[in-house]
């Protein structure tokens, strides 16, 4: 559910980057740069949850091979 609310919102961030960024408004560009950070930090924590899974993975893997 995480990686595909942060796929979302990297689309949906884009978007508005794309559109809103034309505007010459201060409260547009934080906006802007707002949603830019809040997309980094939930695609940072995807990449955390992504190493633990295969952490996770690979400690599994090797109590279960065969000797």
């Amino acid at each position: 559910v995480f990686l595909n609310v942060s796929i979302w919102l990297s689309i949906i961030t884009a978007v508005i980057q794309f559109t809103l960024g034309f505007y010459d408004n201060s409260y547009t560009a934080l906006f802007c740069m707002y949603l830019a950070l809040l997309t980094v930090l939930f695609l940072l924590n995807c990449l955390i949850l992504i190493r633990c899974n295969i952490k996770v993975w690979l400690t599994l893997e090797q109590k279960n091979k065969p000797k």
